[in-house]
C-alpha cells in the first residue's frame, strides 16, 4: 500500500462496543481528519478488534475517503478503499499485515493503558478524564487502584498524551506534577449535522412530543444527575412553570444497582411522574432529531472529561443550560446560563428566567447558521491534530 501522506492506525478496541463514549470518540477523530480537503488528509487505517461486528454507523465511517482499510483480528481484511488498496494489503502475508502497516504508521492513536497492545513511541495514549479522583464515591476501590495504576503509568511515559480539554490538562498537572509525558490538549467535536424536517416530524408524532420540552440525552448513571433535574422539575411546577421533561439512554448504572427506580418512585413522590417520559436507548439519529426539536436542553451532570452532550447542542444551535463544571465554562461562550452543579433551587431559577425567553424549538434558519459556525471548530479540531503529528517528536508541552 504506498503512503505518500502521514498515516494514523486507529485501534478499534472490543472494549469500545459497550462504551459509547470511547467508541463516539474514534468514530470523531475518523470523521474530523477524513474531512480535511484532499491535500490536506491523513491516511488512516482501523485496526479492527472485532472483525466487523459494529453497529451501522460505526461502519459507515470506514466508509469515508480518508480510511484506507480496516484489518481485523489475524490480518483480515475487513474493508479497503479500492482494489488497489487490497491488492497491496494482499501482498503481505495476514499475520504481518498490522505489524507491518503499524511500522509504517507516524503515530497509532488512541491508545489505552491496559489494552493489551505493545507500546512503542508511535502509540498515543489517551486518559478521556480524571473522573476517578473528583468522585472516588462512584467507583469501587478496585477500580480506583487500577485506574491510579494506569494513569501514572501514562504519566510517566515518555511521548505524547492526549487530553480533551484544558480541565483535563490542569487536572493532569495537579496530580502528576513529575510527568515525563508530553501533554496534548485536542478537544474533539461533534459529527452532527441538521436532520431533515420529515425524521423531525416522524420521531416528534412516534413519540407524540409536546411543542415544548426540556431534554436529556444522557445514560442513567449516578454521576448524570438527573436526581437535580428532576426535583428543579417539581420546583418549577410549584412555581406554575409546568414543562416536560424527555430522557434517552440507558437505565442501568452497574456501579449503583437500583438507582433508576429509586430515582423515578423519587420523581412521583415529588408529583413530576407525569412530566418525565424516558424514551429509552434510541437509535443516535433520533437523539440528534430530539436535540433539535428541545426548547432546551439540559446537562446536569456532575462531571465531564468533555461534554458530548455540549458539543452536539452547539452545533445544532440548541440552547443547554449547564451545571457549572469547569470543563463546560471551556466549551460554551461566555454567555451560557449555568447553574451550580448539585443545586436544584439553582437550575429551576435559570429555567425560569431562560424559558419564557426561548422558542418552542430553534428554527431553521438559526439551526442552519449554528451548524456553518461550528464547521469552522471541526475544521480547526483536524488541522491541531494534524500539527501534533507533525510535532509530535517535541518535548514541548502544548498547554
Amino acid at each position: 500500500m504506498p503512503q505518500s501522506r502521514p498515516m494514523l492506525v486507529i485501534p478499534f478496541y472490543a472494549g469500545f462496543s459497550y462504551w459509547l463514549g470511547g467508541l463516539n470518540y474514534v468514530r470523531a477523530v475518523i470523521a474530523l481528519l477524513s474531512d480535511l480537503p484532499e491535500d490536506e488528509r491523513p491516511e488512516l487505517v482501523v485496526f479492527d478488534d472485532l472483525g466487523g461486528d459494529w453497529p451501522r454507523e460505526v461502519m459507515a465511517q470506514w466508509e469515508r475517503a480518508g480510511v484506507a482499510a480496516a484489518i481485523g483480528p489475524g490480518g483480515v481484511i475487513v474493508h479497503s478503499r479500492d482494489a488497489a488498496t487490497a491488492a497491496a494489503l494482499s501482498a503481505i502475508p495476514p499475520e504481518q499485515r498490522r505489524r507491518t502497516l503499524a511500522q509504517r504508521a507516524d503515530a497509532i492513536y488512541p491508545m489505552m493503558i491496559g489494552s493489551g497492545y505493545t507500546l512503542t513511541e508511535k502509540h498515543w495514549l489517551w486518559l478521556p478524564d480524571f473522573q476517578h479522583k473528583h468522585l472516588p464515591e462512584f467507583f469501587t476501590p478496585e477500580e480506583v487502584a487500577s485506574r491510579d495504576r494506569g494513569f501514572a503509568e501514562a504519566a510517566a511515559r515518555r511521548g505524547p498524551l492526549m487530553l480533551s480539554s484544558r480541565a483535563a490538562l490542569d487536572d493532569f498537572l495537579r496530580f502528576y506534577p513529575d510527568h515525563a509525558a508530553q501533554p496534548r490538549v485536542w478537544p474533539f467535536r461533534s459529527l452532527v449535522r441538521p436532520q431533515s424536517e420529515g425524521l423531525l416530524a416522524e420521531v416528534r408524532a412516534r413519540h407524540a412530543l409536546p411543542s415544548r420540552f426540556l431534554f436529556i440525552p444522557n445514560q442513567f448513571w449516578t454521576h448524570k444527575d438527573h436526581g437535580t433535574a428532576f426535583r428543579a422539575l417539581a420546583l418549577l411546577r410549584a412555581r406554575g412553570m409546568d414543562i416536560d421533561l424527555v430522557c434517552t439512554g440507558n437505565a442501568k448504572d452497574h456501579r449503583a444497582s437500583g438507582y433508576y427506580d429509586r430515582l423515578f418512585a423519587e420523581a412521583g413522590s415529588l408529583g413530576i411522574g407525569d412530566r418525565i417520559r424516558h424514551l429509552g436507548v434510541v437509535p443516535h439519529e433520533e437523539v440528534m432529531a430530539l436535540t433539535q426539536m428541545a426548547t432546551c436542553i439540559v446537562q446536569p451532570s456532575r462531571f465531564e472529561g468533555w461534554s458530548t452532550v455540549v458539543e452536539d447542542a452547539l452545533a445544532l444551535g440548541c440552547p443547554i443550560v449547564a451545571s457549572d463544571l469547569a470543563v463546560h465554562r471551556e466549551q460554551l461562550p461566555s454567555a451560557s446560563p449555568l447553574f451550580r452543579t448539585g443545586d436544584p433551587a439553582d437550575l429551576a431559577a435559570v429555567l425560569a428566567a431562560v424559558l419564557p425567553t426561548l422558542p418552542d424549538h430553534p428554527d431553521r434558519h438559526a439551526v442552519q447558521a449554528a451548524s456553518g459556525a461550528y464547521e469552522a471548530l471541526r475544521r480547526a479540531a483536524a488541522r491541531a491534530f494534524l500539527d501534533f503529528m507533525q510535532d509530535a517528536a517535541s518535548p514541548a508541552t502544548v498547554a
